[in-house]
């Protein structure tokens, strides 16, 4: 059997078993010429006639002729389920549409030197090149060439490298200068005007000796790499986990040196699950322009460091991440994003501008809602010289279990359920029997608070109501008390927690990497206005009433019982 491979465009027929010789001999060589690498693995097809087959359906697709933007909706769905990110080394698949905006934002121009030293499969180069081309008169053979083999810098740890080389190769050029390698191993020095990534997070790497603060941790070694290699008045952007903007830890003297050195700083705040289905890790983007040599004589710094929220990325922030119907905030924050900060929207919780002396207050703290707890009160309103953190009107309170407080240990406990509908009672043990379980246990009070810094987001908090007189929660659980319930009476306290208005500044506020968690110490930065006298005497009124209810509750829960 012979076929003649319309692909081929030859005038004779090949026989089956000479079709793979003559891609390898033939045709792989004039590839390999022109692009390197990308093509020097043999192929794993064994069966010629399933080669045919697939070469003849890629053949009757009319290229050419489709727009490039499908052939990208095409090539990224392959990027995304082929190459869904590799876990064990921070990898992570960045969504088109985040790049998109990162690069209309950046504005790249010709002449400029674009890098990525964790390139994956070249999505932001590969954007940065489209945008360049768009703009540039790619009919001029100088930039043309220019922008092909002189514009787009990247290196990549893993093999990926070669389908980020295949990605430019498919959809332009500018592939010359995409390496495999470890980019934290080469130091460089302010060569790039554009520096842009989303960096690996989380990672141990043995390189941090080569730089100016020596560290094992990779968001700090990554960032580092990153800002070095930025040239004086480029610009560097940066996906990072949020722990970046304010940890104190490795990356704050990185993070403080970026906000002393750069005449623009933007921080856009990401939704937990912009990164679905691959990671819940809560990340934000960091944007820089180094200052210039002149402005560093001049002793000239940002005036304003602009910080936005994205709560609304265009996509649902479950698994499936379908498309939602509106302007997305990553729209809103081209639209209101002016390089004179006088112009900006600047309203919370979505967009403030703040001071660079109030950073510097702050020991450089770029966590969007430090800079945002008049959420409630506009800033020209008078009250907000009465907001008060929650913090000056509380006290966390620990009692943890121990079968030491009991003189019988068949004494009868219960382990309390919160959730965002109240505090109920879940399981009942002896003192004994919560001794063997393998999680510990906190005590909790009647007028005690609790909650499940895991879903406080959704309302998971309450006041602990005088169900038993042994009670516990997880010892996970933050438990605290009001001070003077007459100051600030315990369930008002709790209506704010549970309000909408307060909903944004919670959720932000729950922290972590890939799981949402409220800590006290954050819960407690949230800032409050005091009720009224009128509505202390209402709400402890209504408490009273409330308290009398459960009182009848737990004798007829107890009658019950016996």
């Amino acid at each position: 059997m012979s076929k003649t491979p319309k692909y081929l465009k030859e005038r004779f027929s090949l026989s089956q078993s000479e079709v793979k010789s003559y891609l390898e001999d033939t045709i792989k060589p004039k590839l390999k010429a022109k692009y390197g690498n990308v093509f020097e693995n043999s192929l794993n097809i064994n069966d010629e006639g399933i080669l045919i087959e697939i070469l003849e359906l890629i053949d009757s697709i009319p290229f050419s002729q489709i727009n490039s933007d499908i052939k990208g909706d095409a090539f990224e769905y392959f990027l995304k389920n082929v190459t869904n990110g590799n876990k064990s080394l921070g990898e992570y698949y960045t969504p088109r549409h985040i790049v998109k905006m990162i690069v209309q934002f950046l504005n790249p121009t010709y002449g400029d030197k674009i890098y990525d030293p964790c390139c994956g499969t070249g999505g932001f180069l590969l954007e940065c090149y489209k945008y360049l081309e768009k703009n540039s008169n790619m009919e001029d053979p100088i930039v043309r060439e220019t922008i092909q083999q002189k514009t787009i810098y990247g290196t990549e740890l893993t093999s990926t490298a070669r389908i980020a080389k295949m990605n430019m190769i498919l959809f332009g050029d500018g592939h010359s200068n995409i390496e495999q390698k470890n980019c934290l191993s080469t130091v460089i020095k302010e060569k790039f005007d554009i520096v842009v990534s989303n960096i690996p997070y989380s990672q141990k790497v043995d390189e941090g000796d080569l730089y100016k603060y020596p560290s094992s941790n990779g968001d700090s070694v990554f960032v580092q790499h990153l800002w070095q290699a930025t040239k004086r008045g480029g610009k560097m952007v940066v996906i990072v986990p949020d722990t970046f903007l304010y940890d104190n830890n490795d990356v704050k003297q990185i993070r403080e040196d970026i906000i002393k050195d750069c005449s623009e700083l933007v921080v856009i705040s990401l939704p937990r699950g912009v990164f679905n289905p691959y990671t819940p890790t809560k990340t934000s983007i960091l944007y820089a322009k180094k200052r210039t040599k002149s402005e560093i004589a001049k002793n000239k710094r940002f005036e304003k460091a602009y910080l936005y929220v994205i709560d609304n990325d265009g996509f649902e922030l479950g698994a499936k991440r379908r498309p939602l119907s509106g302007l997305s905030d990553c729209t809103k924050f081209l639209m209101n994003y002016n390089i004179n900060p006088d112009y900006r929207y600047a309203e919370a919780p979505q967009a403030v501008n703040i001071l660079y002396s109030t950073i510097e207050e702050h020991a450089f703290n770029l966590f969007p809602y430090v800079y945002m707890e008049h959420l409630i009160v506009k800033e020209n309103d008078e009250r907000i010289k009465d907001l008060k953190p929650i913090s000056n009107y509380t006290e966390e309170v620990y009692r943890n279990f121990s079968t030491s407080d009991f003189d019988d240990l068949d004494t009868e406990c219960v382990i309390l359920s919160v959730t965002k509908n109240g505090i109920y009672i879940n399981e009942t043990y002896t003192a004994a029997e919560i001794g063997e379980l393998s999680q510990n246990y906190k005590r909790v009070l009647p007028g005690d608070f609790t909650y499940n810094p895991h879903r406080i987001n959704i309302g998971s908090i309450g006041v602990v109501p005088n169900l038993h007189n042994n009670m516990y929660v997880p010892i996970i659980y933050p438990v605290f008390r009001v001070i003077d319930n007459n100051e600030l009476p315990e369930y008002y306290l709790l209506k704010l927690l549970k309000d909408n208005k307060y909903r944004p500044i919670i959720n932000h506020y729950c922290l972590g990497g890939a799981r949402a968690n409220l800590k006290y110490e954050w819960l407690t930065k949230i800032k409050i206005l005091l009720p009224t006298n009128e509505e202390k005497e209402k709400i402890n009124a209504l408490s009273n009433k409330l308290k009398q209810k459960y009182n009848e509750y737990l004798e007829l829960y107890k009658s019950l019982m016996e």
